[in-house]
């Protein structure tokens, strides 16, 4: 939980880089009805990237065996008549404090995937230093956001003052 945000805030900090609202993502693929998982098709991407004005998307999974995590991740970037899906990129780490790195590294693969490098005077800061080093905090923000976003908030409130607490 949290990556997309920590992906979010790494991506936004890049001139070159511009994210659809997440709102308006969020409207595009309910107002779809896709079935569940079928938001991440090749062809349900085009339609998702049509009606949001995007040029590429990213998708992926954050996968926990143990202490072990890994993320599978891919860039798919649509055209006139398909959506073209990249090379799957796969980053494993070790421990909850992982996730971190492996934003950072994430982060730095899909802008080159799209071709946007870093402008001159742009710093790179880590996604720790974007967001908390706090991994139960950004647990909480992000289920408090996606609390927020369904309309529950009394319990967004609770989620995200104990992220505040954790920080």
């Amino acid at each position: 939980a949290g990556v997309p945000e920590l992906l979010r805030s790494k991506l936004l900090q890049s001139k070159g880089v511009r994210l659809a609202g997440e709102d308006r993502v969020q409207t595009v693929i309910d107002a779809l009805k896709l079935p569940e998982g079928d938001e991440t098709r090749p062809a349900s991407i085009q339609r998702i990237t049509a009606l949001v004005g995007v040029e590429n998307t990213v998708t992926g999974s954050l996968l926990k065996a143990g202490g072990k995590f890994k993320i599978v991740a891919t860039v798919t970037r649509a055209s006139a008549g398909a959506a073209a899906p990249g090379p799957p990129i796969i980053l494993e780490g070790t421990g909850e404090e992982s996730i971190f790195s492996m934003a950072d590294e994430l982060t730095r693969r899909i802008r080159n995937e799209v071709g946007v490098s870093r402008g001159w005077l742009e710093t790179d800061r880590s996604a720790a230093d974007l967001s908390t080093r706090s991994v139960e905090a950004l647990r909480l923000y992000s289920e408090g956001l996606a609390l927020s976003r369904a309309g529950n908030q009394r319990e967004a409130a609770r989620r995200l003052e104990g992220a505040v607490e954790k920080d």
